[in-house]
């Protein structure tokens, strides 16, 4: 359907909607509604059905209703301190209802054909009403007769005030383009464009506000995605990343010692990711599985590729005893595979050449491994226990270890890896924005997450 797109009623100011001068449509952009497209795209935040009419006679107390009748008498009654209180009467044929009004500015007369929306109570075994909303009949209602949308104030300007500028605004936006092929709005059931905008305001029916809102949401939510990807994308573009080499023995021979044949979907995902890994751009990944689906094995396959490449490979988990847990898997797959390294005396580390350095170390034989928390140094080379910090910091540094598993640990600025390839970041949901770009500062060139 051709129509306005967004684009250019965001180019429309607001001041050029009715009832918005230039002082609200100031107002309206330091709250940040700058244009028409701004304004339609301000939902209500509640409804009020107001479209269902009632007789008098069987009218529910305490509840919000809407009744129509005529006006038989109206009465202005003075009060003190220069207060008047207006009383009318109005009756739809099956019952009688007095009408009570605070405000002296209301305007009623009697003749007139009324309709009514508030909570209507019994007061000495008449039926009444206090303050109600009240429309002639016949006249343009945007408060009674309908389903009436409430809009969070912004700028100074109330739900009412909204309200009417939206009505205002809406039959010179429409119809309003739409963006999406008409194949993706049938596949996930999605109403138009034009429909979402102006059902999610003035919906015919309650039910006709819930398509329009999942389409909205849908709209936002695909508007950052498109934004991540594109982000994405240019960090892969503008980020040079390591060649890592996926044919060496190490991967081999771990895949070969697994007790057991690996799913469809491993096999994708160990290869999506080698795929990603070979190129010469950082690779960024979310790892996603049920709880038992094999993901540890997935990201094992992906963390040896770096230690068989000459990189170093880190495992960051929110908690210490996530990231304990973490250890203790890969040492028993790595000593399942026939992996780990042979126990060795911590004195005959002591000014050790760099392992990625040293020609003469076998990197498809064995996996130096270390736990590095805040309360927990370990590593599968040594006797349990015996590890000192320092050491294991150094042996970080200086690429004696080759798999490190941490916590937050991992990103202090004490730490430094002598040449990190690959991290995988457990429960990156956990994790702030800052710990993210930190770790990035620590050499990263191939990032996964789970």
């Amino acid at each position: 359907m051709a129509g306005r797109p967004l684009s250019y009623l965001a180019t429309i100011p607001t001041d050029q909607v009715k009832g918005i001068g230039p002082r609200s449509a100031k107002k309206l952009a330091d709250a940040g509604i700058h244009s028409v497209a701004d304004l339609l795209l301000h939902p209500p935040r509640r409804y009020l059905d107001r479209s269902q009419l009632f007789d008098l006679a069987d009218v529910p107390l305490g509840e919000e209703v809407t009744v129509g009748g005529t006006v038989t008498s109206v009465k202005k009654i003075n009060l003190r301190r220069n207060r008047r209180m207006i009383d009318a009467v109005i009756t739809d044929g099956t019952n009688f209802l007095k009408a009570r009004w605070f405000n002296p500015y209301t305007k009623v007369a009697e003749g007139w054909d009324v309709l009514l929306s508030g909570k209507v109570e019994r007061f000495q075994g008449s039926l009444q009403m206090k303050s109600p909303d009240m429309e002639r009949m016949g006249s343009e209602s945007l408060l009674i007769g309908r389903v009436v949308p409430f809009h969070p104030s912004a700028g100074g300007l109330g739900p009412a005030a909204l309200r009417r500028a939206i009505w205002n605004a809406l039959p010179r936006s429409r119809p309003i383009h739409e963006v999406l092929p008409e194949e993706i709005l049938d596949r996930l059931d999605l109403v138009d464009r034009d429909y979402a905008i102006a059902n999610i305001h003035f919906p015919e029916t309650a039910a006709d506000a819930q398509p329009a809102r999942r389409r909205l949401v849908f709209d936002e939510l695909f508007r950052l995605e498109l934004a991540l990807a594109l982000r994405k994308q240019k960090l892969i573009d503008e980020t040079t990343g390591v060649v890592h080499d996926t044919s060496g023995e190490l991967v081999k021979r771990f895949l070969a010692a697994l007790p057991y044949e690996l799913t469809g979907a491993q096999v994708k995902a160990i290869a999506e990711i080698e795929a990603d890994l070979r190129a010469n751009h950082a690779m960024h990944r979310l790892l996603q599985g049920e709880v038992g689906s094999g993901k540890t094995v997935v990201a094992a396959a992906a963390l040896l590729t770096g230690v068989q490449s000459g990189f170093q490979s880190a495992v960051m988990a929110p908690t210490e005893v996530l990231a304990e847990q973490h250890y203790l898997g890969f040492r028993d797959l790595l000593e399942s595979a026939g992996l780990a390294p042979p126990m060795e005396d911590a004195a005959a580390l002591d000014g050790q050449a760099n392992f990625f350095a040293d020609p003469a170390v076998d990197r498809g034989a064995s996996v130096r491994m270390a736990l590095l928390t805040a309360n927990s140094i370990e590593v599968n080379f040594l006797p349990a226990g015996s590890a000192k910090r320092a050491d294991v910091v150094e042996w970080i540094g200086d690429g004696t270890v080759g798999l490190v598993v941490g916590t937050h640990s991992l990103i202090q600025e004490s730490l430094n890896f002598d040449r990190l390839g690959i991290a995988v970041v457990d429960e990156q949901h956990r994790f702030g924005v800052y710990h993210g770009s930190r770790c990035a500062t620590k050499r990263l060139s191939t990032t996964l997450t789970s």
